[in-house]
């Protein structure tokens, strides 16, 4: 009896040994494999817009009687722009409005070395404030990369706007 509770001992020994040895081995495994897939695999980046994207706001013209904003802006850096958000706000505020909301995109790119013409209503943020005719207009450029969109903010243009006419009432 005593010979066979040893028999029982040894064999418990060996399969918990053998137990331990597959872990290390399937652990052993995982991590040859996960170090040989990660030399293959890309690391994650975040798309970034180029520092060669550069916009000019060639002209910018505010009338308070027919509540437009026209702008005049033209591509000099190296790269096609295919989106613009257009912020238009009151001298002084931190915050501004976004007046192209709806369709911030442009019907076709702007390569390098062309110009584009938009209209903008902005009677809504002339009303806002009917005292003021020093405002600021902001534009933004984006570019999209792999279907999302990139802001480019390094590239933003800030410049002041003078509204000439007379605020309907």
């Amino acid at each position: 009896m005593n010979n066979s509770k040893i028999n029982l001992e040894k064999k418990a020994d060996s399969l918990v040994v053998s137990y331990v040895l597959l872990i290390v081995i399937g652990i052993a495994l995982g991590t040859l494999v996960y170090s040989f897939l990660s030399g293959w695999i890309p690391p994650f980046s975040k798309p970034v817009c180029s520092s060669e994207i550069n916009l000019v706001l060639e002209d910018s013209i505010c009338n308070l009687t027919t509540g437009k904003l026209l702008v005049q802006i033209s591509n000099k850096g190296l790269f096609n722009v295919s989106t613009l958000y257009v912020r238009f706000g009151k001298e002084g505020n931190e915050i501004r409005e976004q007046v192209n909301e709806n369709n911030p995109f442009l019907f076709k790119s702007l390569p390098p070395g062309e110009s584009i013409s938009a209209s903008y209503n902005i009677s809504s943020i002339l009303t806002k404030s009917p005292a003021s005719t020093s405002y600021i207009i902001e534009i933004q450029p984006a570019i999209l990369v792999k279907q999302k969109i990139v802001l480019c903010e390094e590239s933003v243009i800030t410049q002041p706007v003078t509204c000439t006419g007379i605020l309907p009432l």
